[in-house]
């Protein structure tokens, strides 16, 4: 998938159609954005250690695990991108 293909929009506009900054934003698109990380990052690992542990009974298999695990990786990529204009950081602070 390309970067473009990933991107989120960096505006979002309320009820009346106002455009808000790219920094404020609505604490349930907060809360949105932080478990897409948290559960893209489950699933990545995941499916790694899936893959690892099937390779050698199904090949193919693993190897489309394996390309997930990139596609989640070019996800997170994104996110952060995105995100660190919204004061927004995917890592975890512990």
């Amino acid at each position: 998938m390309s970067r473009s293909g990933l991107q989120l929009k960096l505006w979002a506009a309320d009820a009346r159609g106002t455009t808000r900054s790219v920094r404020e934003m609505h604490p349930t698109q907060h809360r949105g954005l932080r478990e897409l990380y948290a559960m893209t990052r489950q699933l990545r690992n995941h499916w790694r250690t899936l893959a690892e542990k099937i390779d050698a009974v199904a090949p193919q298999e693993a190897q489309i695990l394996r390309a997930g695990t990139d596609l989640a990786g070019a996800l997170l990529g994104e996110l952060a991108d995105v995100t660190a204009a919204r004061g927004l950081f995917g890592k975890p602070l512990a």
